[in-house]
């Protein structure tokens, strides 16, 4: 459930508690690169500790390896506390720019986000999803270097459409605190937007000049935290109860390569609650040509959960949480975390 992520998602990646059929493809247009067919290739079943590549191993155990390779992370029985391999171990600079979770039986897109500079032609591939389901998409947690509080001006691009009434003196105040502190306010008019349209428009965002001394407590909150935030490695998810009776879901994920050629590029998902893996999900992109820009869409069969389980999970939110692991040339390059919340609306 992967902002990323992941996209794959669990029960959502970054970004969801869901598998695949084995041998099912599904093909998608890349926007301007090569791609690619999706596959399962291998699903663990619930409750396995032993993917039958050999004994379980333990987070420890991994991180004193030299490299990680696919076999090792399927022998995982619980979730990682720790990171398992560098952002700099990333050396084909794969970044993931589009996220999108669509229920695949009504066309309901669940969740989507973007980084702000797209193409005319990427967005036209997006147009095709249905509309969004606003009681499980109305937060989202950003992460950023912190480098990011030293930028003067930011241009932040948003895509919506309109139904069929006329939508008058559109306006948007966004109000930005650290603690107790306002730091901005910003007041966006959009105007007058006709019936049945799809608008695009760009906010231009002026960033306040914050003291060194403001910078360095935000920097120190999040050093301070279980998550490593200044990587941008990990993604919370929420969703209304419902998306846990879902079949099946699709993820769609797009990203871009750097000049390196990537080999045999595959993503192990693993999705657990509490200590109990729910469903493992085993992804080839295959081959990217360097300096491309790739999307293809991860088909989610979400497992059978029992009444009882789906009411715990609703109840204790984030103690669903998952990892993807990224690999080429069977070794592990990226290591992305995302936790799950199923009580919005509530």
């Amino acid at each position: 459930m992967n902002g990323s992520n992941p996209k794959a998602m669990a029960a959502g990646s970054a970004a969801g508690p869901g598998g695949l059929v084995s041998g099912k493809e599904e093909k998608k247009k890349a926007g301007g690169g090569v791609l690619n067919r999706l596959k399962v290739r291998r699903q663990a079943p619930p409750h396995a500790a032993d993917d039958g590549i050999g004994a379980a191993v333990t987070e420890q155990e991994l991180l004193a390896l030299d490299t990680i390779r696919p076999e090792h992370v399927l022998r995982l029985s619980r979730v990682t506390e720790n990171y398992l391999c560098k952002p700099e171990d990333n050396i084909y600079s794969i970044d993931f720019t589009r996220f999108k979770i669509r229920d695949l039986e009504t066309g309901t897109v669940l969740f989507e986000i973007a980084k702000p500079c797209v193409s005319d032609q990427e967005e036209d591939e997006e147009e095709e999803g249905g509309d969004v389901d606003i009681t499980a998409g109305r937060f989202v947690r950003y992460q950023f270097t912190p480098a990011f509080l030293r930028l003067r001006t930011v241009g932040a691009t948003v895509e919506f459409t309109v139904g069929d009434k006329p939508v008058s003196n559109f306006r948007m105040i966004e109000r930005h605190y650290f603690r107790e502190r306002l730091l901005k306010n910003f007041d966006f008019d959009f105007g007058f937007c006709i019936p049945s349209s799809r608008n695009t428009c760009e906010h231009i965002y002026e960033f306040p000049q914050l003291s060194e001394d403001v910078n360095q407590e935000e920097d120190e909150e999040e050093e301070g935290g279980d998550v490593d935030i200044t990587a941008g490695r990990f993604v919370r998810y929420q969703f209304t109860p419902a998306f846990l009776r879902l079949r099946t879901v699709g993820a769609t994920v797009e990203f871009t390569v750097g000049d390196k050629p990537v080999s045999n590029f595959r993503m192990i998902e693993r999705h657990y609650f509490r200590e109990r893996l729910l469903k493992n999900f085993d992804f080839d992109f295959g081959f990217c040509i360097p300096s491309s820009r790739n999307t293809c869409e991860h088909i989610y069969e979400f497992p059978q959960l029992s009444e009882d389980v789906i009411r715990l999970m609703i109840e204790n939110p984030y103690e669903t949480r998952s990892d993807s692991f990224y690999f080429v040339d069977n070794k592990l390059i990226m290591h992305n975390k995302a936790d799950y919340a199923y009580n919005g609306g509530q």
